[in-house]
């Protein structure tokens, strides 16, 4: 399996335009958390459910994104197609889940599995030259983001039980 190239993908700085797309759409997870404990029934349960749907499509564009990673000289391999379909299965499934089932338990843990799954992976594969370089500090800041506010939204559900 090949590296990606050098210059950009090499550089361990991260672009400003990587600070945005990255963090921008993680944070209305834990702004959902917070919205749970600050808002008025029935409003907590309609952001937690808003925040599993987002959840969910995030992390399946970053499915997309390991996807892409491949057309830029890694090469797909058998373990980057199956990270790449774990990773969209847990996203779609989640979105699926919360559509079928009466609680969010198991919609926010395969969310949480998701991006622990990236916040372990990205960095390794940077390392290896095989995602940028700047992967290997942004995704664990970036995934624990995410995590900070889908396990906080397990956390308030199981305490409280609102109903949603």
């Amino acid at each position: 399996m090949s590296e990606l190239g050098t210059g950009a993908y090499r550089d361990p700085r991260i672009p400003l335009s990587s600070l945005v797309l990255a963090y921008g759409p993680v944070l209305p997870l834990p702004f959902a958390a917070i919205g749970w404990l600050v808002l008025p029934y029935p409003w907590p349960g309609v952001v937690l459910w808003l925040a599993v749907w987002w959840g969910g499509a995030i992390l399946t564009f970053l499915a997309g994104v390991r996807r892409g990673l491949s057309f830029q000289g890694v090469g797909a391999s058998f373990p980057e197609l199956a990270l790449m379909t774990w990773l969209f299965l847990l996203g779609a499934g989640a979105i699926a889940a919360a559509l079928a089932v009466h609680t969010p338990l198991l919609p926010l843990t395969m969310l949480v599995l998701g991006y622990a799954t990236l916040a372990i992976i990205d960095p390794a594969s940077a390392r290896r030259g095989r995602a940028p370089a700047h992967f290997e500090t942004l995704r664990p800041l970036q995934m624990g983001v995410a995590l900070i506010g889908l396990i906080a939204l397990i956390v308030e559900w199981c305490v409280t039980k609102v109903p949603v």
